[in-house]
């Protein structure tokens, strides 16, 4: 008789479950709860870290269809930059950090079975070519976006998944500033040409500041010109950052010929 695969993990699985017997089961689907000392244990034993390298803190192997948080982990393992896995992977593989739950479907898109009929979008200014180029993952912190335009309401299912429905109205999500600050200086610090990257960073940075800056003016309204107030010199600020040391326009044509590969002008 072939014997089963990898013995020790389906023995260390069995003693781990035989601590949640079915009855517990019952009520925590009754009560619509979530099963935290169930995936507390698995956290301490470290098997929903088991898709993380050990590079970035775990134990390795794989163990994809455990759990649904493993796939959002192998999300980000494949498709994350390499500072959002240096930043994210081993807090998640120390058990600092849990990624509690992903968004997949929206009433219009087939439960789930098309993705790409999905009508959330995102505002950015990149164009892509084909329609699948445009689904994209993004992170977000949920207590930080329920404040800012998140919207959680639960869903009564047949089994307990702690189903939601979430709405997103103009949620900010962090793209790229404090990212493109980190590769830039990891690429310096190997040093590695960092041009594209520095220049990258220098206007997301500038960008990302004045429209904090607007944002701080629009909030103090009329007393945001006041002298007193110290807001025209924190509106002002940003604002140079648009045009020194370098432009932006000149930034723009740096990073088309330099990382584009585009054609100059002239």
């Amino acid at each position: 008789m072939r014997q089963p695969a990898h013995p020790q993990i389906r023995e260390a699985i069995a003693r781990l479950c035989a601590g949640f017997p079915g009855a517990c089961w019952p009520d925590l689907d009754a009560r619509m709860v979530d099963p935290t000392a169930f995936i507390a244990a698995l956290t301490r034993s470290r098997f929903l870290a088991t898709m993380i390298p050990e590079t970035h803190g775990s134990a390795g192997c794989s163990g994809g269809a455990a759990h649904a948080r493993m796939h959002i982990t192998g999300t980000l393992l494949r498709h994350g930059s390499d500072v959002q896995k240096a930043r994210w992977l081993p807090e998640i593989a120390a058990r600092r950090l849990r990624l509690q739950a992903f968004g997949l479907a929206e009433p219009g898109s087939g439960s789930g079975t098309d993705t790409r009929a999905l009508a959330t979008t995102a505002r950015r200014d990149d164009e892509v070519a084909r329609k699948g180029e445009r689904l994209s993952v993004a992170l977000v912190d949920l207590p930080d976006s329920l404040k800012q335009g998140m919207t959680i309401r639960p869903i009564q299912t047949m089994m307990n998944h702690s189903t939601t429905g979430i709405w997103f109205d103009d949620v900010p999500v962090p793209a790229a500033a404090g990212l493109m600050v980190h590769a830039a200086a990891d690429a310096h610090a190997a040093g590695e040409h960092c041009g594209g990257e520095a220049t990258m960073a220098k206007m997301l940075a500038a960008d990302a500041s004045c429209k904090a800056a607007n944002m701080r003016l629009h909030t103090h309204g009329g007393f945001g010109f006041v002298a007193d107030h110290d807001i025209g010199r924190k509106f002002r600020l940003p604002r140079l950052c648009l045009v020194a040391p370098n432009c932006t326009n000149l930034m723009r044509a740096y990073l088309a010929e330099h990382v584009l590969g585009l054609p100059r002008s002239c």
